[in-house]
């Protein structure tokens, strides 16, 4: 490999000088994998700085562990308000597809930021926006409308990632 990549710079002395482990925002990785995330910690000795330990998760991948078995619509977003993953029922409802697997034909020559139709907060549908508000406000629970219905989401903190787990369902009363 002739470059340096973004992952292991997020934890070096020079980014990370508090030695924390560190999660990515999704992105489109550069060896044709799909959207990933990396969860990368650390390695000093005496001597300093020595490298980093880390694992890369597709983000299709979390889906099939935490999400798809699951009746209720689910997602999972970033603490930068981007969706991480979703099952089935929540992009149905979202009418948005992905983050998960991405064809291409070649790799690419990096590893790409997630594009910005998976960012909550900057969404052009009024709702998707609502959710990414809501999240923002920490509030345990909130309600929003998408394409005229009414819908309330709850949502829990993931804990040391800064992640949100998040549940739509429709509401029945006001």
């Amino acid at each position: 490999m002739t470059q340096e990549w973004i992952t292991f710079k997020k934890v070096d002395s020079i980014h990370n000088p508090e030695k924390k482990t560190r999660v990515t925002q999704p992105y489109l990785d550069a060896m044709g994998r799909g959207y990933m995330v990396s969860i990368i910690a650390p390695v000093y000795t005496d001597q300093g700085f020595a490298g980093a330990v880390g694992i890369d998760m597709t983000t299709t991948a979390l889906v099939n562990q935490f999400l798809s078995l699951d009746k209720r619509r689910l997602m999972i977003v970033s603490d930068k308000h981007n969706i991480v993953a979703m099952n089935k029922g929540c992009a149905s409802l979202l009418n948005i597809s992905g983050p998960g697997k991405h064809r291409y034909l070649d790799k690419a020559s990096e590893n790409r930021p997630l594009d910005e139709k998976f960012n909550l907060g900057s969404s052009a549908r009024k709702g998707i926006r609502d959710i990414g508000h809501g999240i923002a406000s920490d509030q345990t629970w909130f309600d929003l409308t998408l394409d005229k219905k009414k819908y309330r989401a709850i949502q829990e903190k993931i804990p040391h990632l800064g992640w949100h787990l998040v549940q739509l369902f429709a509401r029945t009363k006001d």
